[in-house]
């Protein structure tokens, strides 16, 4: 165990010291880091912790429930999420001026649990869709909300979250006032019959 630690150290210490001379010679300490590579070790760590949520969440099985094309649109948004933290990652490596802390506040910003509360509104949507055929306003609301919850990413603002729930909420209850009023229905007839 000792020997794999130290041959991994070697290894990484002879890389950074082949590499040392090409980027001291060019890269001056810049507004980013200003020579303080602990901030780009963490802005990488940063990158790489919502990364590996995002992976969790595409390959969720409450993503791998919903219908094939709202999950294709879905994973879509959070595969798009993933290319622009590697794109991050590799400029924030490849420029030396690159400012660190700013990139942090902005990952700071993100909102990876936006896509568990997308899967839910979706999810049901899907379960209310076929209930709703016969009410034309509780379907409205339904199309709303999913169209909402299709355009979540981990940018999307908690307000746009929320008015995509309040649409399916919506729908949900228009749906049960839809059965209350048929229960009555059947409830008057026997007695008019009697």
């Amino acid at each position: 165990m000792i020997s794999v630690r130290r041959t991994t150290t070697t290894a990484l210490v002879a890389a950074a010291l082949a590499l040392a001379p090409a980027t001291t010679a060019t890269a001056e300490p810049g507004p980013g880091h200003g020579g303080d590579r602990g901030q780009l070790r963490q802005l990488l760590r940063d990158v790489e912790r919502l990364d590996s949520r995002l992976e969790r969440v595409a390959g969720s099985k409450s993503m791998t429930r919903l219908a094939d094309d709202h999950e294709a649109a879905l994973v879509a948004n959070v595969e798009a999420d993933r290319a622009e933290l590697a794109a991050l990652a590799g400029e924030a490596q490849a420029d030396p001026a690159y400012d660190t802390r700013a990139a942090r506040r902005e990952l700071r910003g993100l909102r990876v649990q936006n896509y568990p509360l997308a899967i839910s509104i979706v999810r049901g949507v899907e379960r209310a869709t076929e209930e709703a055929a016969a009410l034309p306003e509780a379907a409205a609301e339904l199309a709303l909300a999913l169209e909402g919850a299709l355009a979540v990413d981990d940018e999307t603002a908690k307000e746009a979250v929320k008015a995509a729930r309040d649409h399916l909420v919506a729908a949900l209850e228009l749906l049960d006032d839809s059965d209350e009023e048929t229960e009555d229905e059947t409830e008057t007839e026997p007695e008019e019959l009697g």
